[in-house]
Parts: C-alpha cells; sequence; structure tokens
C-alpha cells in the first residue's frame, strides 16, 4: 500500500512549507480520468476546505493520499515528525460519510477497540469527553444499524478524531446534524485543531462550514483544481459563501 509514497524529509523546500503535499496525482479507473495532475498542499495548522459537485474527485483524492486507493502517478509526501509515509500516516484521522465497522456491532465495542489501538495518544478521560461532547453516551449500548444517520455521523466523527491526529481529514461531516448540533460539533472541531496545532482539510458543500473553519478554499472540477481562494477574498467578490460554493460546483 505504502511503496510508492515518500517521506517528505528528503524535501527541504517542501518540508518548511507543508504538512501535507500533493504532487501532480493522476488517477485513472477504466481510462477514465478521475484526477488529472492534482498538485496541493497543506500548511501546519491550517485548515483547507475542497469544494466541488458529485463526481468531481474529491474523495478520490483523499482516499489516494490515504492508500485506500493505490497512487497511479503523482507524489504524496507527509511531513508529521516520522521516517516512514507508514509512521506519518498514523497522526492522520480521517471521517468517512459511511461506516467501515460491522453494522450490528454495538458502539460500546467500537470506541473500546479504537482505545485500544490508540492507548498511547488517548486516555479513557479523553475518550469520555469526546462521548460526552458528541451527545454519543445515549447510545452506547445500542448497534451501529440501529442508530440515525445523525448518530451515526457523529460516531464516525468522534472515531476519527479521538487519537489527537496532526491532520484531520472530515469528509461531509455536519451532514444530517440538527442545527445545535452543527454549532457545537464545528466549535469542537476547532478547538481541538487549535488546542493540537493541528492542519485540517474538510471537503464540503455547506456554506456555513467552509466560511466558520477554512483559512483556504479549493474548487475541485472533473478531476482539475479550478480555483483558490481565501473565505475573505471569496466574499468581497460573491458577497456570499453560499453564492460561490452555487456558482462552482
Amino acid at each position: 500500500m505504502y511503496k510508492n509514497r515518500f517521506n517528505i524529509s528528503e524535501h527541504a523546500e517542501i518540508k518548511n512549507k507543508y504538512v501535507l503535499f500533493v504532487e501532480d496525482l493522476k488517477i485513472s479507473f477504466k481510462e477514465k480520468e478521475v484526477l488529472k495532475g492534482i498538485t496541493m498542499g497543506l500548511r501546519q495548522g491550517e485548515t483547507l476546505a475542497i469544494v466541488g459537485a458529485n463526481g468531481s474527485g474529491k474523495t478520490v483524492l483523499m482516499e489516494t493520499i490515504l492508500g485506500i486507493i493505490p497512487k497511479q502517478e503523482g507524489e504524496i509526501y507527509l511531513n508529521l515528525g516520522h521516517e516512514t509515509f507508514k509512521d506519518n500516516l498514523k497522526e492522520v484521522g480521517i471521517q468517512f460519510q459511511q461506516s467501515k465497522f460491522g453494522k450490528r456491532v454495538k458502539v460500546k465495542r467500537v470506541f473500546s477497540e479504537h482505545l485500544s489501538l490508540y492507548k498511547e495518544k488517548t486516555s479513557q478521560e479523553e475518550l469520555d469527553e469526546i462521548i460526552k461532547a458528541f451527545e454519543i453516551e445515549e447510545v452506547l449500548n445500542k448497534k451501529i444499524n440501529k442508530l440515525s444517520g445523525g448518530q451515526q455521523q457523529r460516531i464516525n466523527l468522534a472515531l476519527s478524531i479521538m487519537h489527537n491526529p496532526k491532520i484531520m481529514i472530515l469528509d461531509e461531516f455536519i451532514t444530517g446534524l440538527d442545527v445545535k448540533s452543527v454549532r457545537e460539533i464545528i466549535t469542537y472541531v476547532n478547538d481541538l485543531k487549535l488546542k493540537n496545532n493541528a492542519s485540517m482539510i474538510i471537503i464540503s458543500h455547506q456554506p456555513e462550514e467552509v466560511e466558520a473553519l477554512a483559512d483556504r478554499v479549493i474548487v475541485l472540477h472533473d478531476g482539475v483544481i479550478t480555483q483558490e481562494a481565501t473565505p475573505k477574498e471569496i466574499i468581497e467578490k460573491y458577497g456570499n459563501m453560499a453564492l460561490f460554493i452555487e456558482k462552482n460546483i
């Protein structure tokens, strides 16, 4: 999985600027180009928002960075304090829209198994704090397949950040949540990022999520980055984030 990925330490010009750098990344499925030469970087402490229509390549980009999809052309560099890409990857937390664990498993067991994996990075007290903040206490003894979409979303997000990752990758993480939960979880995630001086990538269609969190926004269209701007630049040009997203995806 990792043999074609590279430790960033050998590339000083990249190492000094980025914790993650993707260079000319290309991915094709059945002769269809999905990513057509993506080059992008993520800086220490930065939140990067990636917006784009369904099928634009957002999830493929993230799954290729993580090694879920084999890299075909281009390079991926991580700079998170370790010598190997594999060890650096342990410092990344990703939240998927869909659960990646057995649907008949109880929530309590899922958290217990993850805690055993991350016992050097997370204490039971820290996990209890996350469970309380995300209002998961009431469903700990329920099976995953008995939960609502919003409850599953909160669990996916909690699992992705419980080991205090240096890079958080969050895919439509407020989808399915009520207004109160959206405000509280956005605040919690941002506070965690600031506390750990972490970096974050959010994949989103939600204007309030992008505007509240992003330092920089890129638009992915048909496998190509077509725009890059700060929220301030976007507001100055379009008036609001919602119009920018509407016009560009």
